[in-house]
């Protein structure tokens, strides 16, 4: 087993070594504290740091491809000598950016693409065992870690939520693991798209929504004139 293997397997299984640290200090230094335990987590599974920083020799053709270029190195330059992340959200994005661009870029021989692909696996499992996956990304954190997660009386239903959202992304990573690389690469495209047109659609029928308040404040006002 390879030390990548290692690492990978010991994440998956939910060993404490990679555990987020209960943080101390206030809303934000908590904030803080959480988003580098995660970033630390995936960096030791860049064994070959191919994502630590970015590629100066191919830059001039990577941004004909990438629209914005990031690496491990600027996300952890935004933590620590920036005013890092205000949600997990925007965190998680920078973070799922890194691999999406390599995706973006390298072609399907590359190692790159290869670890591009195996790192954003690795990193839903961290998400997971965190419980900052979908939902739980942008909850407010407090100096107390248990903030983290939801209320006492809700944890039953977001236990089953875990469980359900852990399966699908489980039978998923299993079933893209037995895939060419080209029909993973082909899923994510279709994906994207379908997520643009869902938000397209939102976007129209939220116009058609303001439209028709709009006609119907103005036959309110004829009506109210016509009785005066």
């Amino acid at each position: 087993m390879d030390e990548h293997t290692a690492k990978r397997s010991r994440v998956s299984e939910g060993d404490s070594s990679y555990a987020c640290p209960v943080p101390e200090g206030s809303p934000e230094d908590s904030l803080r504290a959480v988003h580098l335990a995660l970033l630390s987590q995936i960096e030791q599974l860049d064994t070959n740091k191919y994502f630590h920083e970015l590629d100066e020799s191919i830059m001039d053709d990577y941004r004909k491809h990438v629209r914005q270029p990031i690496s491990f190195a600027i996300i952890r330059a935004k933590l620590t000598d920036g005013e890092g992340y205000d949600t997990h959200a925007a965190f998680i994005q920078d973070v799922e950016m890194v691999f999406g661009n390599a995706i973006a870029y390298f072609r399907e021989k590359d190692p790159q693409l290869v670890a591009a692909l195996e790192l954003r696996q690795d990193w839903e499992n961290i998400l997971i065992e965190a419980d900052l996956m979908e939902g739980d990304a942008d909850v407010y954190v407090s100096t107390e870690y248990d903030d983290l997660f939801e209320d006492e009386e809700e944890e039953d239903s977001d236990d089953a939520d875990l469980g359900e959202n852990l399966q699908s992304v489980q039978e998923k990573m299993l079933e893209e693991a037995t895939m060419p690389l080209t029909d993973v690469i082909d899923r994510m495209s279709r994906e994207a798209n379908d997520v643009q047109a869902r938000s397209a659609a939102e976007i129209e029928e939220l116009g058609s929504g303001e439209e028709d308040d709009e006609l119907d404040s103005n036959e309110d006002f004829t009506g109210s004139s016509d009785e005066e």
